[in-house]
């Protein structure tokens, strides 16, 4: 790399990278990202790019990881603020992540470019799935009015389903996406927090 490249323009370098990247998935799918046409765009020479990112999986890696310690910060900023989750901060994060958020770059993938990425990258990818895995785990200690008897194992493959619902939306029906990905969060944290009626009891 140049060594006219201070810290923070590298900084701003791989961050447009990035940026580029989700926006050419965002507009065009996953087949369409080209690392010529990102060096391009972000106006650094081809091989610059490898300098920043060993392959153009490992940059796309690389920006759901960021994705998921944004998430993980949320998080951590909602209970340091508040003390707990409560079941409506739950719905409101899991919405957010799969139905609004554009920078969850997996909204865009469809089930072929996971399969391809996993191919490409079966070791790093762990560090996702285990950055994911401890999100979760602190979320489901701290609650506010967890149930007793929650079922993780349960709860983990609800939120797999999620993923394959979005991988897979093209096989479902577009108008009803979004009613789909609600009710299996609303399943979720009936799952996970005591109803109304209970706390109710609860309080008597």
């Amino acid at each position: 790399m140049p060594n006219i490249y201070t810290d923070e323009v590298k900084l701003n370098i791989k961050t447009d990278l990035m940026n580029e990247a989700r926006h050419v998935i965002i507009r065009d799918g996953y087949n369409k990202l080209r690392i010529e046409n990102l060096t391009k765009k972000v106006g650094i020479a081809q091989g610059t790019f490898y300098h920043f990112f060993k392959t153009k999986e490992a940059l796309i890696l690389e920006m759901a990881l960021s994705y998921q310690h944004d998430v993980d910060a949320h998080v951590k900023e909602l209970i340091a603020h508040n003390g707990f989750i409560t079941s409506d901060d739950f719905t409101r994060i899991y919405q957010n992540m799969f139905l609004s958020d554009e920078n969850n770059i997996f909204r865009y993938l469809r089930r072929a470019d996971i399969e391809h990425l996993i191919s490409r990258l079966s070791v790093d990818i762990a560090q996702l799935y285990e950055a994911s895995q401890a999100t979760m785990d602190f979320v489901l200690t701290n609650l506010k009015n967890p149930r007793k008897d929650v079922d993780k194992e349960l709860i983990f493959n609800l939120i797999q389903l999620l993923n394959l619902t979005i991988e897979n939306k093209d096989l479902l029906i577009k108008n009803a996406l979004e009613k789909t990905v609600t009710a299996i969060i609303h399943q979720m944290v009936s799952e996970i927090f005591e109803s109304q009626e209970t706390e109710e009891n609860h309080a008597i």
